[in-house]
């Protein structure tokens, strides 16, 4: 009879292992879709909560699909909590108008975000095949190795995922004005 690593670690040894190996990419993760440390933070805090619920599905500490799996749930609850601030947020015209320094960077930034989203949007609605691949790629940095490894895919496979994948949202970017170029 085979026993793998993480049966040899008790839940909150894992745990430990998970936040120490992980906190940094995580909180990365989450800074990235909330622009706010604090948001960032909690959206780690409740994404290790939900580790602490869930540890069956918690495979090896250092394996793909578990960087994958953490790298999902805080995207996720990062999503979440900055889908709750759009609902409850509110600008006062004139205080909004009165904090800005500079008009230009303003816009630079707002653009920015603009496109960020319509990226992120354009992904989401690719067929779910391309979309995963391209999220794993793009949003949270894997490379192609561990791509395939955390989709049980071959190298040559997501290669080509990727570059169909990719083809596809330049054209669907194309037609919201996004890209243009070749």
């Amino acid at each position: 009879m085979q026993t793998t690593n993480s049966t040899l670690y008790s839940d909150s040894e894992k745990l430990v292992m998970l936040y120490q190996m992980y906190k940094g990419k995580l909180f990365a993760i989450a800074y990235y879709y909330l622009h706010d440390k604090y948001d960032a933070e909690d959206a780690l805090q409740i994404t290790f909560e939900k580790i602490m619920k869930n540890m069956h599905l918690v495979g090896e500490p250092d394996s793909v699909q578990t960087r994958a799996l953490l790298s999902v749930m805080v995207k996720n609850n990062s999503i979440n909590i900055l889908n709750k601030k759009k609902k409850t947020m509110f600008i006062d015209d004139d205080s909004y108008i009165m904090q800005m320094s500079s008009k230009d960077n303003v816009e630079k930034q707002v653009e920015g975000d603009m496109i960020k989203q319509s990226v992120i949007s354009a992904i989401n609605e690719l067929p779910s095949i391309y979309r995963d691949a391209l999220m794993l790629k793009y949003i949270n940095g894997f490379d192609i190795t561990e791509i395939a490894q955390a989709l049980d895919s071959n190298y040559q496979t997501m290669q080509k995922r990727l570059k169909r994948g990719k083809k596809i949202l330049m054209e669907n970017l194309r037609k919201r004005g996004i890209a243009d170029y070749e």
